[in-house]
């Protein structure tokens, strides 16, 4: 009995520290709430911790529920259906006691009920007559009276006593019955409770993650993404509204507002479009102006030589070509007219190559395949002298797209090149031009051609290289040259809007490539 009791006060003591202990745990998780320790956390880590702290809170409240209130309601039922069955254990024990083998057989059984602790039996002697009592049982009390006939409990901690009296007076005999309230029971139903309401909570947790990330942090991920996206300049697809409605909202907020971004971009976009296309536009205007200004004395000079100088020299022409045709005359004589002729054609060449290098006005243009002007200049000098012993390789693809040129011109900048590829190759030994056009680019993107002019002579000297488009920089003996067929190679080619430029092949000779804009 007393072993009972004691056990049933541990309990309660134990059931309060739980109590106690989850109190404790309860304040904690609200104390760090507002506190900064969430800050910099993601969506996803601050869902969890927020249902955690929820379910937390809930759980640990039903819990201490259940602890408080179940053991009331659960002992006052067990207690009253214990109570009925160990007074009719009691009783028929003390109807028993007359038949040994009868009472030992219902001693057992009472044994072996639920939550029966120990069974005493006496006789009117108050001599012990069956026991299975716990150590320390007591006898039964003294005093015969009325009591004695009924059954009666008496709280012992937290078992049950009943004594009971066989009816007949003569061979009555007193039976003690001591009973737990199951303690243990008590504590399995707690522990299943609680186990069942810590899978609720998980299932909920789970439940509200999957459900707030489907809702909530996945939309915010895809605009995350699209504004990241968005921000870096990149092309940006709408992002699918999906979730609640605020969330919906927001998304279609931001695929309009992303829209308006993507069409001001755009605008800004051909407005820095057409700003370098006027800059263009204003260096080429700068650049005619500068050509101007500093082609502005040599092209005085060219008039006034021209005007002066190739009225009489074409006179003087004229009678070269008359005196040509007299008869007899001797050889020597008509070897100094051939040379006469000669230096005054080399004088009507440099006025005209003067002539050429003052134009400033822009001569019409037109779309022109560059395979035909290539084809047409290569026809025209490969039967002449100094390219009969060279072999001009020509590679032109067919889907080469056409340039905006003036043709004469074009044909007049192949044709000087091909020609100082020709002298540079000299007469004496066989050589080779390689003359390819290639698609290519400008430096603002445009489309472009490309015309590459190469030969295997010795190449352009390094201290004539930078300079070598100068006015009257040449590379050719002195008499065999005027310095002036590249500059007004390069003044046609930028008044076409292309670019020109040469360099030393590592394998030896030169190469000057011309780059057009591509006809739109």
């Amino acid at each position: 009995m007393a072993g009972g009791g004691s056990h049933g006060t541990g309990e309660r003591r134990a059931a309060g520290g739980r109590g106690g202990d989850l109190r404790s745990r309860e304040g904690a998780p609200a104390a760090g709430w507002t506190g900064t320790s969430y800050r910099g956390l993601g969506l996803r880590p601050q869902i969890v911790l927020s249902l955690a702290v929820l379910m937390g809170a809930i759980l640990g409240l039903l819990a201490l529920g259940i602890h408080v209130l179940v053991p009331v309601g659960v002992r006052r039922e067990v207690s009253a259906a214990r109570l009925a069955m160990v007074e009719v254990m009691a009783r028929d024990l003390a109807r028993r006691h007359h038949d040994p083998a009868s009472a030992r057989g219902a001693l057992r059984e009472a044994l072996a009920a639920p939550a029966v602790d120990g069974v005493a039996v006496w006789d009117r002697d108050a001599g012990l007559v069956a026991a299975g009592a716990p150590p320390g049982a007591r006898p039964f009390p003294g005093g015969w009276g009325p009591s004695f006939h009924a059954a009666r409990r008496e709280p012992e901690g937290t078992a049950t006593v009943v004594f009971a009296a066989s009816p007949d007076r003569a061979g009555s005999a007193a039976v003690r019955v001591h009973a737990g309230v199951a303690g243990d029971s008590l504590r399995s139903l707690e522990a299943l409770l609680l186990g069942y309401l810590g899978l609720t909570a998980l299932a909920v947790v789970v439940f509200g993650y999957i459900s707030l990330t489907r809702l909530i942090v996945r939309p915010l991920d895809r605009l995350t993404r699209a504004a990241r996206r968005l921000g870096s300049g990149r092309e940006v697809e709408p992002v699918a509204a999906a979730g609640g409605r605020e969330i919906v909202e927001l998304t279609e907020t931001f695929n309009a507002m992303t829209r308006e971004v993507v069409g001001q971009r755009r605008e800004l976009e051909e407005q820095v479009a057409r700003l370098e296309r006027l800059n263009r536009e204003l260096a080429l205007a700068q650049e005619q102006v500068v050509r101007s200004a500093k082609l502005a004395s040599v092209g005085r000079l060219a008039a006034g030589v021209a005007h002066e100088i190739g009225n009489p020299l074409t006179v003087m022409l004229g009678f070269f070509d008359v005196l040509e045709t007299i008869e007899p005359m001797a050889p020597a004589a008509r070897e100094h007219l051939r040379t006469m002729r000669q230096e005054a054609e080399r004088v009507n060449r440099t006025i005209r190559d003067l002539l050429d290098y003052a134009r400033a006005n822009p001569e019409p243009v037109e779309a022109l395949a560059v395979g035909e002007v290539i084809d047409g200049t290569v026809g025209l000098l490969a039967p002449q002298k100094p390219f009969r012993a060279i072999e001009i390789q020509v590679t032109v693809p067919s889907d080469l797209p056409p340039v905006r040129a003036n043709r004469d011109r074009l044909r007049q900048v192949l044709v000087n090149l091909l020609l100082n590829a020709a002298d540079a190759i000299g007469p004496e030994r066989a050589g080779t031009i390689e003359l390819r056009a290639e698609p290519a680019a400008l430096a603002d993107g445009r489309s472009a051609v490309r015309i590459r002019v190469t030969d295997n002579g010795p190449g352009i000297p390094p201290e004539l290289l930078g300079a070598i488009f100068d006015p009257f920089v040449t590379t050719k003996s002195p008499g065999a040259g005027t310095g002036l067929g590249l500059s007004v190679c390069e003044g046609i080619v930028e008044g076409l809007g292309g670019t020109i430029r040469a360099s030393n092949r590592p394998e030896g000779g030169a190469c000057f490539e011309v780059v057009l804009p591509a006809a739109d």
